[in-house]
């Protein structure tokens, strides 16, 4: 039970953080972000972390690519 306590909250948390991602990097509200969303807000981007995250290579980060990718395309933000 422990261990699905733990894995639960591992797994809400992270929703949790790419949903405050979402919100801080989307800024015109198209439910992705793009690398421009990213530098705009100040952070410094690693293109080659960026597209390690964006797996479907659209471009762009979508919900479940930021919640995935949170610890490579957000290094520093």
């Amino acid at each position: 039970m422990k261990n699905f306590m733990f894995y639960f909250l591992l797994a809400v948390s992270s929703s949790a953080v790419a949903d405050d991602r979402m919100a801080k990097f989307d800024s015109n509200g198209d439910g992705k972000i793009s690398p421009e969303e990213i530098r705009v807000q100040g952070c410094e981007l690693n293109l080659s972390l960026f597209n390690i995250a964006d797996k479907d290579k659209d471009g762009f980060l979508n919900p479940r690519e930021v919640r995935k990718g949170r610890k490579t395309a957000f290094r520093g933000c």
